[in-house]
């Protein structure tokens, strides 16, 4: 075990190191990257496609003040979007997409960049460099778009009504996922392991409460059914995401809410308290090489427990994208700590957990 391991392995495991868990600084800092062709903006989306970072969208209306609210027009989303190879450090402009894109639920199938606006499903192949428009799925208030085996799944933020909450589009077509078994709920977010969907759901009555962390729980979907198998997890924040890595599931801290671990096999959960900050507040980067990330400024280990806070970002204080890149994490535009939009992108090496 490495030094870093050994300490914080301690620092998660309060009731045996008598502590509150630690996270410990990320070595190093960002670099910055090529500029692109792209203007300053803020809502642009986009994936790692296994060799390029693609950007697309985004407006360039001013945004809203950091940790503030304000009145404001709705932005007018871009259309403009451009590939990043880190290889060799070069940027390409790629084909307009066919309708305007901004702060929309995205998701790399494997083939292409998929992107749900608010009245189409568009998809990018970045070989051909060229846009398909499909369908958006019937019915539903997309939280996130997951690529599995059987095709993409399409979830559903909250289920309130007789509807299906989930759909997965497989060659073409749409099919609905069987109801699940919680009724009313929110902040739900699902994980694919290769052959069932775990389902993570917080009740309507403890969705008002997530803002100082709170319970959720958890269904899993096989064999045509869903059945649950937790009732309360650790506390959870506001817009929780989780992953599968390995043998379990790993949601990392959202405001309040803990850093949290579910194994797959016992149905247990183990949990830690953490101190998030904002200081580099990345978007839901999820599963990498070594860390997940599910939002904010701290990085899950995959296969231990540690914790670790990625260094300040220098001219983002809220980027739009952030990708991993084999071992290395990508960022990309956003919002500076003085509420400009920017055009800057950085790469970072985590060290090896």
């Amino acid at each position: 075990m490495s030094r870093l391991a050994a300490v914080l392995a301690c620092a998660f495991l309060a009731a045996a190191c008598g502590g509150a868990a630690g996270v410990v600084d990320g070595a190093g800092s960002w670099e910055a990257i090529e500029p692109s062709p792209l203007s300053a903006r803020n809502g642009s989306v986009g994936a790692w496609t296994g060799r390029e970072l693609l950007v697309v969208g985004g407006t360039t209306t001013a945004p809203c003040p950091v940790r503030s609210t304000c009145d404001m027009e709705v932005p007018t989303g871009r259309r403009d979007g451009a590939a990043f190879d880190p290889a060799d450090g070069t940027w390409r402009t790629i084909a307009p997409s066919p309708a305007p894109i901004f702060e929309a639920p995205t998701a790399w199938s494997g083939k292409r960049l998929v992107v749900l606006t608010s009245k189409a499903t568009l998809a990018y192949d970045p070989v051909a460099d060229a846009w398909e428009t499909w369908e958006p799925p019937p019915d539903i208030e997309v939280n996130q778009i997951v690529p599995t085996d059987k095709g993409l799944l399409f979830v559903g933020y909250s289920s309130r009504g007789p509807d299906s909450a989930d759909w997965l589009l497989a060659e073409g077509a749409w099919q609905a996922l069987p109801r699940d078994p919680f009724g009313e709920s929110y902040d739900r977010s699902v994980a694919w392991d290769g052959d069932r969907y775990w389902l993570l759901s917080m009740a309507v009555e403890h969705h008002f409460e997530a803002s100082n962390g709170t319970s959720s729980r958890v269904a899993v979907l096989s064999d045509g059914g869903w059945q649950a198998v937790s009732d309360s997890t650790p506390d959870l924040g506001y817009g929780q995401r989780w992953w599968i890595v390995g043998d379990r599931l790993v949601a990392p801290p959202r405001g309040a809410g803990k850093a949290a671990y579910f194994d797959l096999g016992s149905h247990t959960w183990t949990s830690a308290p953490v101190e998030e900050d904002r200081e580099c507040a990345l978007p839901a980067v999820g599963a990498g090489a070594g860390w997940v990330g599910g939002g904010g400024s701290l990085l899950l280990a995959a296969s231990t427990k540690e914790i670790l806070r990625v260094p300040p970002c220098p001219a983002l204080a809220r980027p739009d994208l952030a990708v991993w890149a084999d071992d290395e994490l990508l960022v990309w535009g956003g919002v500076s700590s003085d509420s400009e939009n920017q055009a800057v992108g950085l790469r970072w090496r985590p060290p090896a957990p």
